[in-house]
C-alpha cells in the first residue's frame, strides 16, 4: 500500500521501499497478536510458547517499523510525522483488537460494535499504510485525506470479508471454537428476538465444542438472509474506496494496481 500510493503520487516507488518493510512488520505482529487470542499461532522458528511468540509480535510491532522508518533519507520534520503516524495507527489497531476481546462470548454484541472492530483492526491498518505513502510522497492535504479514506474504507471491507471467509469459505474454526463474535455472527444475532435469540446464544455455546452445532450456525446464517446483508456492507465500503480512489487520481500504474485491490476486496 505505501509503495502504490507513493507511486501513485510521485510516479516513483524506490524511496518507499522502507514503508514497504515497515508496514509488512506491523501487518505480521498484529496477525501474530490475533491467532494467539485464537489459539491458533504458530511459527516455523519452532518457538511457539505463548511468551516467545508474544515476544516475537513486541518486536514486529513496537521496533522493527520505527527503526525501518527512522533509516528513511528524509527531513527530519518528515521523519517525525512518519513515526507519529506508525505510532497512532497502532493504537487505532490495538482498540479494535480489545474491541474484539471484549465481544467474544458476549451476548450482547451488536453489528455496529462488530462493523467498528473490523474498523481498528482492519481500516486503521491501511489507513496507515496509505498515510505514510501519501506523506512520504509530498502530498497536499485533500490528497492524503483521499488515500487515507481510501485505505480505511479498503481495510474495513477486507476485514468483514475476512470474518465471511473464514466462517464459510476457508472452512476453519477458529472463530465459533474461541466464541468470537465476527460480524456475521454479531448480525444474526442482533436480528433474533426472544425465544429465537436464547436459542441462537446456546447454539453458539455448543459451537465451541461441538462440529453439528458450528455447521448448524452456518446454515441459519446462510439460509436467513444474513450473509447476503454482510455482502451488502462490504460493497458499501468497497464503494467508498473506489470513490476514494477516483478522488485521488494516482498515476499508471499504480493506479491499475490500487483499483485492482478494490475490485477483489469482495466476496460476489
Amino acid at each position: 500500500m505505501p509503495l502504490l500510493v507513493y507511486a501513485g503520487i510521485s510516479g516513483r516507488y524506490s524511496q518507499a521501499i522502507p514503508l514497504a518493510a515497515a508496514t509488512a512488520f506491523f501487518g505480521q505482529g498484529l496477525n501474530l497478536l490475533d491467532d494467539l487470542a485464537d489459539g491458533d499461532a504458530s511459527v516455523g522458528s519452532g518457538a511457539t510458547d505463548a511468551a516467545s511468540l508474544n515476544l516475537t509480535a513486541a518486536e514486529l510491532l513496537v521496533s522493527l517499523p520505527q527503526l525501518t522508518v527512522s533509516d528513511i533519507p528524509a527531513p527530519p520534520v518528515t521523519i517525525a510525522l512518519l513515526l507519529k503516524i506508525v505510532a497512532a495507527g497502532f493504537l487505532k489497531a490495538s482498540a479494535g483488537q480489545r474491541q474484539d476481546f471484549l465481544m467474544t462470548g458476549n451476548a450482547k454484541v451488536t453489528a455496529t460494535q462488530a462493523e467498528e472492530c473490523a474498523a481498528g483492526k482492519g481500516g486503521a491498518c491501511l489507513e496507515m499504510a496509505a498515510l505514510l505513502g501519501a506523506h512520504l510522497a509530498g502530498a497536499s492535504d485533500t490528497l492524503v485525506s483521499s488515500y487515507a479514506a481510501y485505505g480505511r474504507a479498503l481495510g474495513t471491507a477486507q476485514s468483514l470479508k475476512e470474518d465471511c471467509w473464514e466462517l464459510y469459505i476457508q472452512g476453519r474454526e477458529s472463530d465459533l471454537v474461541a466464541g468470537k463474535r465476527s460480524f456475521p455472527i454479531a448480525v444474526h444475532l442482533g436480528r433474533q428476538k426472544g425465544r429465537a435469540r436464547l436459542a441462537f446464544l446456546q447454539l453458539l455455546s455448543q459451537a465451541q465444542r461441538e462440529p453439528n452445532a458450528r455447521e448448524e450456525v452456518r446454515l441459519q446464517i446462510r439460509s436467513g438472509g444474513t450473509l447476503r446483508y454482510c455482502l451488502l456492507i462490504i460493497e458499501t465500503y468497497r464503494q467508498e474506496a473506489l470513490q476514494a480512489l477516483i478522488t485521488a487520481a494516482p498515476s499508471e500504474p499504480a493506479a491499475g494496481v490500487l483499483h485492482w485491490m478494490v475490485d477483489h476486496v469482495t466476496l460476489l
